[in-house]
């Protein structure tokens, strides 16, 4: 199965804005632009607040050789994106007071023994 490399736009608004679901309306065109343009095979787009979900929409295709449409629920393959999805929640831990930039870090299990699997390897019952 052939996947083209797709765009995942996710915004969250943090703040208590408010807005309404029609002002995110430009979304999908936008992202069909770039589609017809061969910029990006689909994409699939979200902003929400901590309450709801204010904009969802898909463009495109999710398997350029099958010619499969992207949908709202596909999974995508974020591959580096763990780190800064990790600082911007370490980032809202830290605005709601539950942890501190300035402590230093603590680990609660020993490292030693860990296993990791790696793709090149043979299939294991670890990860």
């Amino acid at each position: 199965m052939l996947v083209g490399c797709a765009l995942l736009l996710t915004v969250f608004l943090f703040s208590n804005v408010v807005l309404a679901a029609d002002k995110f309306a430009a979304v999908p065109e936008a992202l069909q632009q770039m589609v017809n343009s061969s910029e990006i095979p689909g994409a699939a787009a979200l902003v929400a607040t901590k309450d709801k979900v204010l904009h969802l929409s898909a463009v495109g295709q999710s398997d350029l050789a099958t010619g499969r449409k992207m949908k709202t629920d596909d999974v995508f393959w974020i591959a580096s994106m763990s780190k800064p999805m990790t600082s911007v929640a370490v980032a809202m831990l830290a605005d709601d007071g539950k942890l501190s930039f300035d402590e230093p870090l603590q680990f609660t299990q020993d490292a030693d023994g860990l296993k990791v699997w790696f793709p090149s390897e043979k299939p294991c019952d670890y990860v």
